[in-house]
């Protein structure tokens, strides 16, 4: 594969409030072999200014629904809404499990909806799997 396909750094933006999970994710997310550089941002509006600034352009961006100041939801939106940032697969990592919200972030384009595992084994395996995912399986938009 060539490096348009297959970046040599991954970016990826994690919005994240809960630093309990922010660390859980920084944990299972070191995989040796990947160059992968997580960012992250506390609020769905530190979010929208990371990937609207001079910042790296995230690969891909792992969103939690429950945020202050503006919800994941309105970001999902926000993004999708955006000619050029909703080339960015969203995945959403959030502890709802409410059918109205996996619609919803259907209907706005996520590209995955993975409730979070309260087995720490499982939450760790859950996100291992999206990082072998996204990291190994697919093909990346640009950054």
């Amino acid at each position: 594969m060539n490096n348009a396909q297959r970046p040599g750094i991954i970016h990826v933006l994690l919005v994240e409030d809960n630093d309990g999970d922010v660390l859980l994710i920084r944990q299972a997310l070191k995989t040796p072999s990947i160059r992968l550089e997580l960012h992250v941002a506390s609020t769905g509006e530190s979010a929208l200014e990371f990937v609207r600034g001079n910042n790296p352009r995230p690969h891909v961006i792992i969103l939690d629904l429950n945020l202050p100041e503006k919800t994941g939801g309105e970001v999902l939106q926000e993004l999708k809404s955006d000619g050029e940032l909703r080339k960015i697969p969203v995945v959403v990592l959030t502890s709802s499990g409410a059918l109205s919200d996996v619609q919803s972030a259907y209907g706005w384009q996520a590209a995955g909806y993975i409730r979070k595992p309260e087995d720490v084994d499982e939450y760790f395996a859950a996100v291992a799997a999206l990082e072998r995912y996204w990291t190994q399986t697919v093909l990346l938009p640009a950054a």
